[in-house]
């Protein structure tokens, strides 16, 4: 440990405080309310700095309930279920029990922003003492014997301050680079429009049910599925490997059930195919597989599910759906020929991208280390 650093328990540091949810049936706790109440809703929305809440709720439910309304500098933790999330105030507000409110006890000790930034290197931590139940949980006692490295007060704003320069600049560098990656889905996506719409003699236009028929699956649980090397295809793709097989041979299939239900793949070996997936078990024209793989993909079947807790498309959700195609199998080679050489520099580009961005991640991680290992600022000032 550096010279002048001490290590501490949270509850050394900070009250910690539990939110709590005011009863949802009682309209009176939430009609018209002007108290904020933060979600991890509020982190998704609008980033780990809170400067508003999307809900909130009346002086009445406040009243009724255990809510602390937590100062401007609160940290904010999750603890339960996507345990080690975390934000700084820029208001008060309350928050639901998901989240604990760290509120430092003496800012002539301890900044909030040296303790937002040390919250952010915590998740594992906290996952290693979570208990396990249905869902991640880490106990407020379990929480405040959480050990942290303080600082002079003065060395804590020079590591704030670096942080902050160094975080902006990354960040603005991430914040470019997924715009590239975006500029290049969107540019590979306008090439598929062209392909797709330079529609001419020698091409048929028919709904799908009147091109082709598709048949579910067979119900595979897991409880019976038995290891192996056969892969398993279920909505939203391999769910997992068994020891025989129900399909063999060149099939394309498409996601029936779940999140991503209507991905569309050709396959060419041995599989087994769940009832949560469908076939194309009859094609009434003929198909280059690989072609029809890509332009059922460009027509994003997604699109027609079912909107449900669960998202399914049905044969009589899919039917109607129109279909314009080149009768002539060479063209259909060419033009999945074409896709896939696209498609192949497409995510070469996103590759090296995502590769740059991960780069940058590990960055965050190294200036975190040596922030709380007492190495940054003698780094800085050699």
């Amino acid at each position: 440990m550096k010279d002048g650093w001490v290590i501490k328990k949270l509850d050394e540091i900070c009250n910690v405080f539990n939110g709590s949810t005011p009863l949802r049936r009682k309209k009176e706790f939430w009609d018209n309310g002007s108290i904020n109440w933060f979600t991890i809703e509020d982190i998704r929305k609008q980033g780990r700095i809170i400067n508003h809440t999307s809900q909130k709720i009346t002086e009445i439910g406040y009243e009724s309930s255990s809510l602390k309304l937590l100062p401007k500098k609160t940290i904010l933790i999750c603890c339960t279920a996507s345990v080690g999330e975390y934000a700084i105030t820029n208001i008060e507000l309350t928050t639901n029990q998901q989240f604990n409110g760290l509120v430092v006890i003496d800012k002539k000790e301890v900044l909030p922003e040296y303790l937002f930034y040390f919250t952010s290197t915590v998740k594992k931590k906290l996952l290693n003492v979570s208990g396990k139940t249905t869902i991640d949980f880490v106990s407020i006692k379990k929480l405040k014997s959480l050990k942290i490295p303080i600082p002079p007060i003065e060395e804590q704003q020079q590591i704030v301050q670096i942080l902050d320069e160094a975080f902006a600049k990354i960040d603005q560098a991430i914040a470019n680079i997924e715009q590239n990656i975006k500029n290049a889905e969107d540019l590979f996506q306008s090439k598929l429009n062209q392909i797709f719409s330079q529609q001419g003699e020698g091409w048929e236009e028919k709904k799908l049910g009147e091109v082709l028929k598709l048949k579910s699956g067979t119900n595979l649980p897991a409880k019976k599925m038995i290891t192996g090397d056969v892969p398993v295809y279920g909505g939203n793709g391999i769910a997992g490997y068994h020891n025989e097989a129900n399909l063999e041979g060149k099939y394309v299939i498409i996601g029936r059930v779940g999140a991503q239900c209507g991905n569309v793949r050709f396959l060419d070996e041995k599989f087994w195919l769940t009832d949560n997936a469908f076939r194309v078990s009859e094609f009434k024209f003929d198909f280059d597989f690989r072609f029809l793989e890509a332009y059922l993909n460009y027509k994003n079947l997604r699109s027609f599910a079912r909107q449900s807790a669960q998202p399914v498309i049905s044969n009589s959700s899919l039917k109607n759906v129109m279909l314009s195609f080149p009768l002539n199998l060479e063209t259909q080679k060419s033009i999945s020929s074409n896709i896939e050489s696209l498609s192949q520099r497409k995510d070469l580009i996103i590759n090296k991208y995502e590769s740059k961005l991960q780069n940058l991640e590990e960055l965050k991680k190294s200036l975190l280390e040596k922030a709380f290992s007492g190495e940054l600022i003698k780094n800085t000032l050699k």
